[in-house]
């Protein structure tokens, strides 16, 4: 099941296209909290769209 991305969604993306991150650089690269990034990586890794490398580090798995 394939759900309309938001805007936090969409940016934590943007962020992964450009190369593997954690919630961390993510946060400060987008000025979104911390549990609401947490909320989409959690999100976006069960629609396939990132994947979780190792605890704390995420890529960008392009399925979107």
């Amino acid at each position: 099941m394939d759900m309309e991305l938001d805007d936090r969604d969409a940016a934590v993306l943007d962020v992964l296209k450009e190369g593997r991150a954690n919630p961390r650089y993510i946060r400060e690269q987008t000025g979104i909290d911390s549990g609401d990034v947490n909320t989409s990586l959690v999100r976006l890794s069960r629609q396939g769209k990132v994947r979780q490398l190792t605890r704390g580090l995420y890529e960008y798995a392009g399925s979107e």
